[in-house]
């Protein structure tokens, strides 16, 4: 019985052992990376037209799932190589090429950290730089559907290519990856198009949030440099406005989204202070019938400016609308002057344009109003010279010369005056013949010769005919006046009593 036991258990034995040697065969027949688990990762690579992805699964990396901490070493022998410290990536972590060709391992909370291929075959004992090895790298996975563009193998590793390693494929994270790679507004933009309530959405705001404030920022400055210049870019002013606005609805708890909102807010509200004062200016020129329209046109733009980058405003919608009330009067003076003109009204047209006639060297439109309002005098002055009518003539020419001084109307006005003069000469000597005439028709030759004589020069010489044919007559009247007098003061003196008695 003894012997039968000690029998069966070396059978026993014996086929364990065979057991044993057929498993390791077995083992030993079977690839070598059977024993390597297989990766799930999103692959983000620059494409032809900015970032792309893939999805991917049963990633290794030369056929295995680690990599080598390559630390702070330059380059390495053959030997250290195979030292480094290895470790096995999984969910959480990250791989990427750098521009300079050396791969990066990521894992939080440590910090980045230069890493190589495992599993290399070195020829030559070294040594080889960290680039070196990366350069070996070599991707081994299955593409799955989803990957944007389409893409039917795995992106091998060239500087920005990178490797997130996730437990499962994720559309929305690699989307929101693509975004981040590319850091740009319209793909955050898109991204939140896709995934507005996303597990990532909240963080791609904030993204898209910091690329708005730059932007603003920068247009701020810009703003505040040509309007220190005088001349204030506006466009400029409402870009970082609606930058600002984009920011702080996307992160609307950002310090920094609100200190723009903030600044951009008190230039809104010093612009409205400045068109209030340039009106204020413009409305006294007004008053004072002085030059000032300049400073109109200045509050137009200034409350325009404000307006339009923050309609809201109290303070821009106040300054808005006094400039519009403003440009509404100043029209309607420039209108009805006008259209009095249009009617020959020309004095009233003058009367109605003497507020802003000041303005005439600021304002081209006023400038031609006058000039018109000269012209209609001109045109008077013309038809009244076609009737010899030279008073009234003189007194158009005078107008247009105080409305529009010019050379021309000058002259005009010079040549008026003197056939005035003429005409005025004309008319007194013309009157004194009548008088002469009519005098000398009851036999008065003193009366009808001295009316002609006591004309000023200019007249005088106008009935010099007239004087000479009545001189001898005078003469004779004369001498015969000067007897009878000289007669009658003697007959007087003859009988002094007999005067006085009768006196």
């Amino acid at each position: 019985m003894s012997f039968l036991l000690a029998w069966i258990a070396g059978l026993s034995r014996q086929f364990f052992a065979y057991f044993l040697m057929a498993v390791l065969a077995l083992l030993a027949s079977a690839p070598s990376y059977a024993k390597t688990i297989g990766l799930t990762a999103i692959e983000i690579y620059p494409g032809a037209s900015g970032q792309s992805y893939i999805q991917l699964t049963e990633l290794v990396l030369n056929a295995k799932n680690e990599v080598y901490l390559c630390g702070n070493a330059a380059s390495f022998e053959k030997s250290a190589y195979h030292k480094l410290e290895k470790v096995t990536l999984g969910p959480g972590m990250s791989l990427e090429m750098d521009a300079k060709g050396g791969l990066v391992l990521s894992s939080a909370p440590q910090p980045p950290a230069c890493a190589v291929p495992g599993n290399l075959k070195l020829e030559g004992s070294g040594p080889f730089s960290a680039a070196d090895l990366s350069s070996k790298a070599h991707i081994e996975s299955r593409v799955l559907p989803g990957s944007d563009p389409v893409q039917a193998q795995p992106v091998q590793f060239k500087a920005g290519v990178l490797l997130v390693f996730v437990a499962a494929p994720d559309q929305e994270f690699a989307e929101y990856l693509r975004a981040s790679r590319a850091s740009e507004i319209s793909q955050w933009k898109d991204y939140l198009g896709k995934y507005a309530s996303g597990a990532h959405s909240s963080a791609a705001r904030k993204a898209l949030a910091a690329l708005y404030l730059p932007i603003g920022n920068s247009d701020l400055k810009s703003f505040e440099t040509t309007a220190a210049a005088s001349d204030p870019d506006f466009a400029r002013l409402k870009e970082a406005r609606q930058m600002a606005d984009q920011a702080h609805t996307l992160a609307p708890d950002d310090a920094a989204a609100a200190d723009l909102g903030k600044n951009i807010h008190e230039a809104v509200v010093s612009l409205s202070a400045q068109s209030r004062a340039k009106l204020d200016a413009y409305e006294q020129a007004l008053k004072s019938q002085t030059a000032g329209y300049i400073n109109l046109v200045a509050a137009e733009m200034l409350a325009d400016g404000a307006f339009s980058v923050e309609p809201a405003t109290s303070q821009a919608s106040e300054a808005e609308n006094r400039a519009k009330l403003a440009r509404v009067a100043f029209d309607k003076i420039v209108r009805d002057s006008e259209g009095q003109l249009a009617a020959r009204h020309t004095d009233d047209a003058v009367q109605t344009m003497a507020p802003i006639r000041a303005f005439a060297p600021e304002n081209a439109k006023i400038a031609s109003d006058l000039q018109a309002i000269a012209a209609a005098y001109v045109s008077a002055a013309k038809e009244s010279e076609d009737s010899s009518n030279w008073p009234d003539a003189v007194t158009e020419l005078e107008k247009a010369q105080a409305i529009v001084p010019s050379p021309d109307t000058a002259s005009m006005l010079s040549e008026a005056r003197f056939q005035g003069v003429i005409a005025a000469n004309k008319a007194a000597a013309e009157a004194a013949m009548h008088s002469s005439q009519d005098a000398e028709s009851r036999s008065d030759i003193i009366a009808a010769y001295e009316v002609l004589d006591d004309l000023p020069p200019d007249q005088h010489a106008l009935v010099a005919n007239r004087l000479e044919t009545l001189k001898d007559a005078y003469v004779k009247e004369a001498e015969l006046a000067a007897k009878r007098e000289t007669s009658a003061s003697s007959t007087a003196s003859c009988f002094p009593s007999s005067a006085a008695s009768t006196a």
